[in-house]
């Protein structure tokens, strides 16, 4: 069973069927929001996903990773969604032989999507902190990885602010950096 978790302003818990009907049009089919991470538009082109996602959350061996819904506490709008990735080989990361964070094998990703109209309010940095400290303190875990599309500076800043040590990413597209958050870093905070 998945976790949820209350902030000042937030609640993120995990996703279910009903939220597609509200993440369609504030997430998976604003073009803006995508951009940097999907291609897909259509509600036709989503719908599997999500459900594939939905799957995941049902899926009692998840060991506690899955995808999480953000909600506002004084509304029962969705705002947007947290993603802990399970532990899996990265194939879309090769860092330099000289990064602190070199060899990259079977890591936690974390992930995230607003609404644009939620976009510089600070909901995602509060949404993936408390995600942040359940991967350090309650699983234990040694480290997280993040990795967004190097055009994407607004994701860029937001996985500093969370601490994370931004790193090249020399995979042959080109197109994304990563961003490494170790235990010691985030318990030095």
């Amino acid at each position: 069973m998945l976790k949820s978790w209350e902030t000042e302003r937030l609640i993120v818990r995990p996703l279910v069927r009903d939220d597609l009907n509200a993440l369609f049009p504030l997430i998976y089919g604003d073009p803006e929001v995508v951009r940097y991470f999907a291609s897909y538009t259509t509600y036709a082109e989503a719908a599997p996903l999500h459900e594939r996602k939905v799957a995941f959350n049902e899926d009692p061996g998840s060991g506690g990773f899955g995808y999480f819904g953000v909600v506002l506490k004084d509304t029962p709008s969705l705002i947007g969604q947290v993603l802990l990735g399970p532990p899996e080989p990265v194939t879309w990361v090769v860092l330099p032989e000289s990064s602190p964070a070199y060899p990259l094998g079977d890591e936690v990703e974390l992930g995230y999507a607003f609404g644009q109209a939620y976009w510089g309010r600070g909901f995602a940095t509060e949404a993936c902190r408390v995600v942040i400290a359940y991967v350090f303190e309650d699983l234990g875990l040694s480290r997280l990885v993040n990795s967004v599309d190097s055009r994407n500076p607004r994701s860029i800043r937001l996985m500093e602010r969370l601490g994370f040590e931004v790193e090249a990413n020399l995979h042959p597209d080109g197109t994304r950096v990563v961003g490494v958050l170790a235990a010691e870093r985030y318990r030095l905070g």
